[in-house]
């Protein structure tokens, strides 16, 4: 190792983007407690491209040649992947071309320990930094200390996971989930016909996942049902942009929503009411009276869909 400061180099790996941060610190052993920042100083941070690059490998070189520090001087890197790890590996469905695996990273970047966890469990552990200032309110009710805490997120994927502590005054633990691959329950006739929809176009005659609704490509899949079925809705130009598009379609019927496409505002009102009752029945699953909270990529892209009178808060309650 360098004889330089000290670093941890600190890894989000969704579907779409590569987020890593790199901070200075004194003691790479030193953990917080809940309400805590996080120890050390950021040097450096940045967002990448997935399909912009052909290995994790090439981003963490740029990233380190762009902050100016030689990956030796990092005495661990934990990342965060967007999928199961088992025994130190991890396959990102969408990135199945990239190399996970924590002695093959150590290797060939040079650094003395990697560390991969499945984003949410990664997640979970970030809960307990949160700081009042750090979240939005949606019920304002004190949480039990000790109680379980669960937290759903949707972006490119869902994903979920729940802590627990063995007591008022012990540590929590944090469990990942794959959750977002379970059965979705649609609650009225139109989600009854989307479901036979993408029943139809999954080839999935036996069960569709939540995922496949509460995700940015789900906001496309919901898209794609509503134009089959009200072809009178659809506008022209945004269709065009829309159907053009790859990754970022969900993304564009954000914008066109945005902008008064009635098709697309509805479709974003079916994804946020089924993204509602997910955290509700989350709720249901894990009695997280320690905290229930919502995180992804979504929820702070559409704030104004997740509070006051809309359909997110009323089916999640």
């Amino acid at each position: 190792m360098s004889s330089g400061p000290m670093h941890i180099l600190a890894g989000d790996i969704g579907g779409t983007n590569t987020r890593l941060v790199l901070y200075a610190v004194a003691d790479a052993t030193s953990s917080p407690q809940r309400g805590q920042s996080p120890p050390g100083e950021q040097v450096y941070l940045s967002k990448y491209a997935n399909e912009d690059h052909t290995s994790f490998v090439d981003v963490v070189r740029k990233f380190m040649a762009a902050a100016e520090v030689d990956p030796s001087s990092v005495a661990v890197a934990a990342l965060a992947v967007a999928g199961p790890v088992d025994d130190g590996r991890a396959v990102l469905s969408n990135l199945e071309s990239w190399c996970f695996a924590e002695d093959v990273l150590e290797t060939e970047l040079g650094i003395a320990k990697v560390l991969l966890a499945n984003d949410f469990l990664a997640l979970g552990y970030g809960l307990l930094t949160l700081g009042d200032s750090d979240l939005l309110t949606l019920q304002d009710v004190a949480p039990r200390p000790g109680a379980p805490i669960a937290c759903v997120g949707a972006g490119t994927g869902l994903g979920e996971c729940f802590l627990a502590a063995a007591g008022p005054d012990a540590d929590y633990v944090a469990f990942p989930s794959e959750g977002g691959h379970a059965e979705f329950a649609p609650r009225n006739e139109l989600e009854l016909e989307m479901l036979a929809f993408l029943k139809d176009r999954f080839s999935e005659k036996n069960r569709i996942s939540v995922e496949r609704v509460v995700s940015g490509p789900g906001l496309a899949n919901i898209y794609d049902f509503l134009r089959a079925k009200f072809p009178h809705a659809v506008c022209d130009a945004a269709d065009a942009r829309i159907l053009a598009a790859d990754a970022q379609r969900g993304a564009l019927i954000a914008e066109a929503a945005a902008e008064g496409d009635e098709l697309c505002s509805r479709a974003l009102d079916i994804l946020f009411s089924a993204y509602g009752s997910e955290v509700g029945v989350a709720a249901l699953k894990w009695l997280p009276y320690g905290g229930l909270y919502v995180a992804g990529g979504l929820a702070p892209k559409n704030i104004n869909r997740i509070r006051g009178e809309t359909e997110f808060p009323s089916t999640l309650s």
